[in-house]
Parts: C-alpha cells; structure tokens; sequence
C-alpha cells in the first residue's frame, strides 16, 4: 500500500550530488511496476519533468549550500517528482511553500494543480499564508484550529459564504482572504470549532463526512473509492461490465475496449495507464478465485493500492549500485582529497617504518646474539593500520551517514533496504581498491622492501575493508556532525590490539581485524630473517608463523561482519522512519 501514495516532506531529501533527472528517473525505476520497458520508464519521466517545469533543468546538478545547483523552487519541485513519477494514488505535501519567495510557491502550486488535472491524482497538501493566486487555485479546503479540530470543511468557493453566514467574518477588498480567515480562526478557535459542529449537526452532508465533535474529518467515500480513476460523473456499469462480463466469458478485453469505456466514464489523465493496471487486477482476481467473480470496478479501485508496483530485488539492488557509482564519480574533488590523504599517509608511514629485526640466532651461533630489536616490526605493522584508519574513517562514515534520511525517505516507500545496502556497499569496493593500491604504493617508495607489494596490497587492502564496515556502524549510531571524530578515534586504537601491546587479553585481541593483519603482516616480513629464532619472537607476541591465508581470511570476515552489524542497525533503528 504505501508503494501507492506518495508523501513529499517538507525538507527537500534527495541527493545533492545528482542531477534532477538521476533523483527523480531513481524513484520512477525503483516504484513503477516492473514489467515496464526502459522506453515507457523514459517517457514516464519526461512526461513528470515537463509537467514540472524542469525538463530545461533536468541535466543540473541539485547542489547544496557550497555548490552552485538549481534554484530552491526548482528543488522543491524535484522533491515532488520524485513522489509524482511514481504514479501514486493520492499525494500528500507537508508544505511544499515553505521557505520560497511568492513566485516560486505559486509555481509549485500550478504544478501541482497541473498534476492533478493531468494525472487524476487526488492531491492534499498543509499549506500557511498562501498568496490570493494560490487561495484561488485550491479546489477544496480544511482548516484547521489549535489541537486539529475542524472548522471548514468544503469546497474552496463555499469559504467566504460559511464565514460570512455562520461567523460573521467577511474579509475587505483589501484582505488576502487566506489570511483573514485564519486570523480568524487563531482569535476565535473554539467559537469556530462550536459553530463548526453546530453546522454539521444542522446540515449532515455539509460536511462530506467531517465529525460533528470537531475532530478531523473522515476521508469522504469517494476518495476511499480510488481518487486516481476521478471520474466528473456517471456510473462505472459500462467499464464494470466490460472488464467483469468479458472475462467470465473467457473473452479477452483489449487495452483500447478497456481505454475508451473508462474515458466514457469520465476518467482523466492517462487513462491507458489506468486501463492497463485495472486489467491486471481484473486477471489476477479472476484467476484467484478460479473464474467465479472478477470482482467490482468500484472495489478494483480500492484495491488498486494493492497492485504489485515496484521492481524486483536484483532491479533495484543494480539501480542502488549505479546510483552510488554516479555520486562517487560526481564527487570526484572529494575521491581525489582522499586519495590524497591517503598517498600522504602511505609516504609518512613508510618512512617511519623501521625493520631492523635483531634477534635469537640460530644454533650454532645462538651465543653470539646481539642485543634484539625485535618489536620494529610489530611496531610498523600498528603503524600501518593507523595511518590507513586515520585516512579511512571519514569516507568509510560518509557511505550510509550522509545519506540516512534519504534511505528513509525510500524504505517508507518500498525500496528494499537489503537491495539498497548491498548496492551500496557494492559500489565501495571499487574505492576501497582505489585507497589500497595507493598506500601500498607510496608506502613501499619510502621503507625498506621486506614485504612484497602483493602481500603489502592484501594487507592493506583487507584494513581498508575493516574501517569502511566499522565507521559504518559508527555512522549508523552517532550523529553525522561528531562521526567521523569518532570513527577515526576508534580506527587509531584498533591497531593497539594488534599484538604491539602485549599485556591485553588475547580474546580482545584475536576479536578485531588488527590482530590478524599484524600476524600475516609479521610473518611476511620476517622471511628475510630466518637466521634468528623467529619462531621464538613470533611467541613474544603471541602470533602464529605461516597461517597468512587463514589470518587475511580473518581479516575479511571480520570487516563482514562489521557490516552485518551495520546492515541491522540499519534497519532497527528508527523503524518510525522508515515504515
């Protein structure tokens, strides 16, 4: 059901770093039934960026408060497509006017008129101090006093004959008469609530179903019947028949036959489209129920919410990769900053790393031992996972903290959040290998080669994968202002446990991905040292010698795991949000 009815907030939530074509063709690909062809998904969304006014617009980036985008009308008005290319059955706006200059609103306003005219679509938004123009494009209207009980409910055009007759009230030549009526209301609240529920108990069908205690009306009967088929008047029999006769029959309806008869019943807007969805239903009802009863045209339409829409997982978990790929190749500064840093880490690293490895010799000569310099190598191996945290906390928070309250927007609404997080996560390997071969090659310029670059690479690589899934669960817990302070703070002592530190309990230890990126670490690096008793040092610090593959395997289970974790708190937390 809630793939049916679109809700526009009043934050404009979409990707800033896309264009108004990528967010609002996102939302077409991922709510639209899914057996549509890329052709009419395409003529979908032109059809919504011209009714919208932005089809001049639709290759600009959105922008933010840093980057030159679109204008804030035109925002809002993205934020409305992205609801309306869905073809919702009603939509609802929770001020879409709110923070534009007077033009701009009334050209939201005259979209969405627009849109309902066109579309059929049955459309309510909350609105304050509209402009005349925009009071005089309302079809019908509720106020509303302090505590949400009623005091108009009707068409816009009975207002001022209600307020003049029941109250009292009648705004000058001069007044903007949204404005008067709701000075009235904020200075007569409860006298406009009584007489509110007076009038209804005199009149029962003023009202059209509003409570007579001042309570919030009831959705009337003929938006509960499926406001997307508005009709100006008749009866549905002709269309009813049609679809329910034919198919009992076992005679195929055509799309056209099922087109026109709607049209005849006074359906707007794309009737195809509405011909097309009432044929599946009637199919499916009429194979559920073993060709007994097609069922209604009137209850087809209040089972319209029901139909399948939305396209599959593998769809959208391809769609949600796509997209993430097109953010990080928009926001290429922010990729080469990275990069940056990290080249900027790997040289610093490499230069302090140190591996003079002095220790045990081997017999014969285990007298002749020098002084040991065993811990350089442990030590360089904490310094690595360091530096690589320093530089992987912030961007390994930015994957799903920056854009939480748009995973929210599109859970509410059917995205699979599994097909987006996996998408996601997808689309992050490719900077993570990015980052990976960076280090290692800058690192490997300035320390002295006692570690291979493919065993550096796969070293490298699985901490890279480690921080990204743990800052991940940072950002998914902790506001986005202060998580990547802590991200990078958690990403320094990791690597504490990773046997340098050698009084920690080893269960701590062997838990995080630092251990084992030590231990395969010590062992590659010591193959150059086997006149000494490495095994003996290995000891000291608890690691075990040539078990490399099982320690990177560690390594990567362990950054998987982190985004399990991330994945369910994803999802568990702030569930209000998201249904």
């Amino acid at each position: 059901f809630k793939r049916s009815i679109g809700y526009v907030p009043q934050d404009d939530i979409m990707h800033r770093t896309l264009t108004v074509r990528d967010n609002i063709e996102y939302s077409a690909r991922i709510r639209l039934p899914g057996d549509w062809t890329e052709a009419e998904i395409q003529d979908h969304v032109d059809a919504a960026l011209e009714v919208l006014e932005l089809a001049h617009v639709q290759y600009t980036y959105i922008g933010d408060e840093t980057t030159r985008g679109v204008s804030g009308g035109q925002r809002k008005r993205v934020n409305i497509g992205i609801e309306v290319v869905a073809a919702p059955v009603a939509l609802f706006l929770d001020e879409p006017t709110s923070g534009l200059d007077a033009t701009a609103a009334l050209t939201v306003t005259q979209s969405l008129k627009k849109i309902a005219h066109a579309a059929g679509i049955t459309i309510a938004m909350v609105v304050h101090q509209p402009r005349y123009e925009i009071w005089e494009s309302l079809d019908e209207v509720l106020f509303l006093a302090p505590g949400g009980r009623t005091v108009f409910l009707g068409p816009q055009r009975a207002v001022g004959p209600y307020f003049t007759n029941e109250l009292g009230e009648t705004p000058s030549l001069r007044d903007n008469p949204a404005d008067f009526y709701m000075d009235v209301i904020s200075d007569k609240g409860g006298f406009c609530v009584d007489r509110w529920a007076d009038y209804v108990r005199r009149n029962p069908d003023a009202a059209r179903g509003s409570a007579a205690d001042g309570a919030a009306p009831a959705a009337p009967e003929e938006q509960r019947k499926g406001s997307s088929f508005a009709r100006h008047g008749g009866s549905a029999d002709s269309a009813d028949s049609l679809g329910r006769v034919a198919l009992d029959q076992g005679v195929e309806v055509s799309l056209p036959q099922l087109t026109e008869a709607l049209r005849l019943n006074g359906a707007y807007g794309d009737v195809e489209l509405q011909a097309r969805l009432l044929l599946d239903m009637y199919r499916e009802r009429h194979a559920a129920t073993d060709g007994k009863e097609a069922g209604s045209l009137q209850d087809l339409l209040v089972e319209l919410g029901r139909v399948d829409r939305g396209s599959g997982f593998l769809r959208q978990l391809m769609h949600a990769h796509h997209r993430s790929v097109k953010q990080q190749i928009n926001s290429s500064t922010s990729l080469a900053i990275e990069l940056m840093t990290i080249c900027a880490a790997g040289l610093l690293m490499g230069f302090a790393s140190k591996f003079t490895f002095e220790g045990i010799l081997n017999e014969p000569y285990t007298l002749l031992s020098p002084s040991s310099q065993v811990v350089t190598i442990p030590q360089s191996a904490m310094f690595v996972g360091m530096s690589v945290g320093l530089a992987a906390g912030p961007p390994g928070v930015n994957t799903f903290g920056r854009e939480l309250v748009i995973y929210w927007r599109e859970a509410a609404v059917g995205h699979s959040p599994l097909a987006y997080y996996i998408g996601k996560s997808w689309s992050m390997l490719y900077r993570i290998l990015l980052c990976a071969l960076h280090f290692t090659a800058l690192y490997l310029i300035q320390c002295e080669q006692v570690v291979s670059s493919a065993e550096l690479f796969l070293i490298a690589l699985g901490i890279f994968w480690a921080v990204y899934g743990m800052a991940s669960i940072v950002s998914a817990i902790i506001p986005i202002e202060t998580a990547s302070l802590v991200a990078v703070v958690v990403a320094l002592i990791a690597p504490v446990f990773g046997g340098y530190v050698r009084n920690i309990p080893e269960l701590l230890k062997k838990s995080t991905y630092a251990w084992w990126a030590n231990e395969a670490f010590f062992t590659y690096a010591t193959d150059d040292f086997q006149i000494y008793m490495v095994d003996k040092t290995a000891g000291v610090f608890y690691y075990t010698l040539d078990q490399t593959t099982r320690d990177l395997v560690m390594v990567f289970a362990i950054g998987l795991i982190y985004r399990f974790i991330t994945y369910f708190l994803l999802v568990g937390l702030h569930r209000e949000k998201q249904a």
